[in-house]
């Protein structure tokens, strides 16, 4: 089982393709259990809404997908509330380990805070990055995200019944106190050069408002709300492809 000690995470990863390749960071879908493997199925084990994007990827790309701390197989110490930052330390830390400087983000769902927050700490070595149904927060969804954390979190305890529920509790206002797409602020987001390819999202953690406003405020974007579901299985792959290679690494 590969695994990268960074700092004092272990991280599973999975790297597929060619390594002479440009290199694709997959950061899944799956909220705070994002795994690689959620990007084929979800976590009750029902097939996603668009195709697995690792085999097509992988024949073009090196393709670099990950357990996130404390998810799946990669393991953490809990001493204090993670930040985005911890994961974007994580996620360079991953690439270093691997020996690659400039790569092309795909982040789905909490890919998306992810992607950004990588943006904001090294937007030099990101190519590109597909924002696919971000999550974020819209006038109406709030109540979700309590409820998602608050299953996240007794979930959590199960696994690591030492941890403190007090520090838990200020886990949830350190991720997710903020609004927009929680990781960064709408002020950054309209500095970001990099270019953006947005799958529109269409549901309540991943409002299509939030997708919008990236779209607007960003410099470099282009959205698509037609890629998911079984009417826009063929088109998906030739979507993240064709903006991959129409910017080189």
């Amino acid at each position: 089982m590969p695994v990268a000690n960074v700092g004092d995470t272990a991280l599973y990863y999975e790297d597929a393709g060619d390594p002479a390749r440009p290199a694709i960071l997959a950061l899944a879908p799956g909220g705070l259990d994002s795994q690689a493997r959620f990007w084929g199925v979800r976590a009750n084990g029902e097939p996603r809404n668009f195709p697995d994007p690792r085999p097509f990827l992988a024949r073009d790309f090196r393709l670099i997908t990950l357990d996130q701390r404390n998810a799946g197989n990669s393991r953490a110490p809990y001493t204090r509330p993670v930040t985005w930052d911890d994961y974007a330390a994580d996620h360079l830390g991953l690439l270093d380990h691997l020996g690659i400087e400039r790569f092309h983000i795909l982040g789905a769902c909490i890919g998306g805070p992810f992607g950004f927050k990588l943006i904001e700490r090294a937007g030099p070595r990101v190519a590109s990055f597909v924002v696919q149904a971000t999550s974020g927060l819209d006038a109406r969804n709030r109540e979700h995200f309590d409820h998602s954390f608050d299953s996240w979190s007794a979930g959590f305890r199960a696994r690591r019944p030492d941890v403190d529920p007090a520090l838990l509790a200020r886990q949830y206002q350190a991720l997710f106190g903020a609004d927009f797409i929680f990781s960064v602020d709408r002020d950054f987001v309209a500095t970001v050069t990099t270019p953006l390819l947005i799958l529109r999202g269409h549901d309540t953690p991943h409002p299509g408002v939030i997708s919008d406003e990236i779209h607007a405020l960003a410099r470099d974007t282009r959205i698509e709300d037609a890629w998911e579901g079984e009417e826009n299985r063929a088109r998906y792959p030739g979507l993240l492809l064709d903006f991959f290679y129409a910017h080189p690494v």
